[in-house]
């Protein structure tokens, strides 16, 4: 059920939509700009390390490929609120359609935290490959970042859940009358 929501609402859904649009496109050349212009800040090179400097064209393209693999559920996350904000911009903030959504993105910011450790492994094989055999190394990060999206992402799915119930009781207080 949607209602006619207040022109200031509309106005946020609106920019929203577009941040999340610009956000979206940006990100994927982002991260490779990211790889190409400071491979030093990538974890496990840079801090005097031998192999400082840029990235041999297949190790940069192995670690581009991962980083965009890796951002797989921010990419997912930023069409799920998008298309939360154009509902809200068209006054559907409280309905079956919005909980859903907002269940969507507490999916995406749980797939985001468990991503992370994963891709930590993926991302040294991929720059073992500008080292020489015998120097070759793996690692396995878990960010800080990792549990806070994971508890971000149950705050989203409860707080989901509770608008699903409640839409739900709204609609049945609503066929009463």
């Amino acid at each position: 059920m949607s209602f006619p929501c207040s022109p200031r609402l509309t106005r946020l859904g609106r920019r929203m939509c577009r941040l999340c649009d610009l956000a979206f496109w940006l990100l994927g050349p982002g991260i490779a700009l990211y790889v190409l212009v400071l491979p030093d800040q990538l974890p496990g090179r840079g801090w005097g390390s031998a192999y400082a400097g840029p990235l041999p064209p297949l190790a940069a393209l192995a670690v581009i490929a991962v980083l965009e693999v890796a951002f797989l559920p921010a990419f997912w996350g930023l069409r799920v609120l998008r298309g939360l904000f154009a509902g809200y911009a068209e006054g559907a903030v409280f309905t079956p359609g919005a909980a859903a959504g907002l269940r969507r993105f507490g999916l995406a910011l749980l797939a985001a935290g468990l991503a992370g450790p994963p891709a930590s492994v993926l991302l040294s094989a991929a720059l073992a490959l500008e080292q020489p055999a015998g120097a070759r190394g793996f690692f396995l990060t878990v960010s800080t970042a990792d549990p806070v999206l994971l508890g971000l992402g149950a705050v989203m799915l409860v707080l989901a859940r509770a608008m699903a119930e409640a839409v739900r009781l709204a609609e049945e207080n609503a066929a009463f009358v």
